[in-house]
């Protein structure tokens, strides 16, 4: 059984859920069993902690904490082996996203063109980044003036490019020549600076900043807008290209905010594919539908290579 951590402090008419379930797994005649490299193995109510793993220990992109129970059922005298978590090599945003080619967003609110989208990279440098600490300043001044000498303008079907940068053999298909489901979605031109400030910040300061250390012209203009002790001081999320992503959930169907890309030239937020790649889903998985639905099948599934670690574990249980 999976769920997110947060059903550990579930409770329902006073009674913790995460108990509930675990009794009525007992009584049905299943010992429970963690899979993690500390968890005790039976269910051991005091450290219910230990049911949790984190994907980005076992080489996943992405910081990921899911609850796993493993039940056997008592007349199989087999005890699962245990997940080895590697805490010391984390794989990083880039080293799984970085060879996809560079593609430009859409435009909404506006016809989409390469051209109104050129014209609105160009605007950035007319922006006043003020009141910012000067070598930051500096910085981003400098790459908004470089913005158009090198930007990419991907079209709708693109060339594989080079192998990832980790886990090759398990993203790669020498089969596949292009790339499937990396088009950028619409965004409007207000939100192009955003991105492009919010990358830049990440990249200069190694975190994603918040509305707070955002310039006032770049702050949304509604009362929920995380100042003064207001909720979403973090509407606006960059993923760290040298650390592993934060949770890709269901919610990047909605506007892509919580999911910037940390390449700044590209002023967008996430790809169907690179989201994907997050989650460990091997290029030639093609996700169909409409794009909302295609962002919602990634978010909501468990990363594949971690899927693939417990599935063996099973395995070896049932042969």
């Amino acid at each position: 059984m999976e769920n997110v951590p947060g059903l550990l402090s579930a409770k329902w008419q006073g009674n913790g859920m995460f108990d509930m379930i675990c009794k009525g797994l007992r009584e049905a005649g299943y010992e429970l069993h963690g899979l993690g490299d500390e968890a005790a193995q039976g269910l051991i109510f005091e450290n219910k902690r230990e049911f949790v793993l984190h994907a980005e220990e076992h080489g996943v992109p992405q910081s990921r904490n899911r609850l796993f129970i493993f039940g056997v059922r008592n007349d199989i005298k087999k005890r699962p082996q245990r997940m080895v978590a590697d805490r010391t090599a984390l794989v990083s945003a880039a080293t799984a996203i970085s060879d996809l080619p560079r593609i430009r967003s859409r435009m909404s609110k506006e016809a989409d063109s390469a051209t109104s989208w050129r014209q609105a990279i160009n605007d950035i440098t007319g922006y006043a980044f003020n009141n910012l600490e000067p070598d930051f300043a500096k910085a981003l001044k400098k790459r908004a003036e470089s913005l158009s000498d090198n930007l990419s303008l991907g079209g709708q079907v693109l060339e594989a490019t080079a192998a990832p940068v980790v886990h090759a053999n398990w993203y790669s298909d020498p089969l596949l020549p292009v790339v499937l489901n990396h088009n950028s979605r619409g965004h409007m031109r207000r939100d192009l600076v955003r991105y492009f400030f919010w990358a830049e910040y990440g990249r200069h300061y190694e975190r994603s900043p918040t509305l707070r250390d955002a310039p006032h012209f770049l702050r949304p203009n509604h009362a929920n807008a995380g100042l003064d002790g207001a909720p979403f001081a973090d509407r606006f999320r960059v993923q760290l290209g040298g650390r592993p992503s934060t949770t890709i959930t269901s919610h990047i169907s909605k506007d892509g905010h919580y999911y910037i890309h940390y390449d700044s030239s590209q002023c967008r937020s996430l790809s169907v594919r690179e989201a994907a790649r997050l989650q460990t889903f091997p290029d030639n998985y093609y996700f169909e539908g409409p794009v909302t639905e295609q962002y919602h099948q990634v978010g909501n599934a468990v990363p594949p290579y971690l899927a693939k670690q417990i599935g063996s574990i099973v395995a070896s249980i049932l042969g």
